[in-house]
């Protein structure tokens, strides 16, 4: 396998990848410098900064770190912008304007492990919308709120970035297109292309942070590996999580600090995992 070093520029941009193989190609830079010398892609699948300055993961190692470019939409609406023929999956907030040509909003329910914020508030932000803009998509009809697609939300249990989402949400997203080449221009983790990967798809994805690069190349290289396709949660299973996050959010409501940083998805340690009820996310959903 091809280390950092030994990439070729496969595309013909003229950047040097941070890694290139069996048809997957990344790029650790920031997308405005890399987008304008790619090739054409067929579809855009990615999670950009949602203008909110957000930061997030109680207890985990990325506590408090703010999102690059994160105080605005800038990002968002220069890549539609710049892309304006290209189908796109483009995830958001109900805290933003919606991008323009939005002809669709999926309503991704994260499930009840997710959104704990502010535990005075009597509901959480359980939910996140992906706006479906451009031509071209397949496939059954389905309802428009997302459902079963859990993302474990302990990076001790697996999770490696603050705003992961699902590897079985992103091939289901996938799926609806029959594109043979996918941009990710906010990478983070790479879930995107290890989706793409498992689907036999080409994909591009470009990352600003190299620490994220890496955690992508790994997850490919180890997506290889007894591939089973991921599958979405039985409502017997999302009942389960839901039952472990109670658990999370009384222990919570006696301690000192009684809200969470709003938004807060990540992990919560104030709790032995005999008390917490946590375990793998595997042990749930097999």
């Amino acid at each position: 396998m091809n280390s950092p070093s030994e990439c070729r520029d496969s595309l013909g941009t003229g950047v040097k990848p941070y890694y290139s193989e069996d048809g997957i190609t990344i790029f650790c830079a920031d997308c405005r410098d890399i987008l304008p010398s790619l090739p054409k892609v067929d579809l855009v699948l990615t999670d950009p900064p949602y203008g909110i300055s957000h930061s997030s993961g109680y207890g985990a190692s990325w506590q408090n770190t703010e999102i690059v470019g994160d105080d605005s939409t800038d990002d968002r609406d220069w890549l539609i912008t710049s892309l304006p023929e290209t189908p796109m999956f483009v995830f958001g907030t109900w805290k933003s304007p919606r991008p323009a040509r939005t002809r669709q909003v999926l309503i991704f329910d994260k499930g009840p492990a997710f959104g704990m914020g502010d535990l005075s508030f009597p509901w959480k932000n359980s939910f996140e919308e992906i706006y479906v803009l451009g031509n071209g998509f397949t496939g059954s009809r389905d309802e428009s709120v997302v459902k079963g697609h859990i993302q474990v939300s302990w990076e001790s249990q697996g999770r490696c970035h603050p705003n992961q989402k699902p590897l079985s949400l992103m091939v289901y997203l996938i799926g609806k297109h029959p594109a043979e080449m996918i941009l990710d221009p906010f990478m983070g983790s790479g879930t995107t292309l290890v989706a793409a990967k498992q689907l036999g798809r080409r994909a591009i994805g470009i990352e600003i942070e190299e620490k994220y690069c890496a955690i992508a190349v790994d997850r490919l290289r180890q997506s290889v590996l007894d591939f089973e396709p991921p599958r979405p949660a039985t409502d017997e299973q999302m009942a389960l999580l839901g039952w472990q996050d109670a658990l999370k959010e009384e222990a919570v409501s006696h301690d000192s600090s009684s809200e969470l940083p709003e938004g807060t998805d990540g992990e919560f340690t104030g709790l032995s995992e005999k008390e917490s009820g946590e375990f793998p996310i595997d042990d749930i959903l097999e």
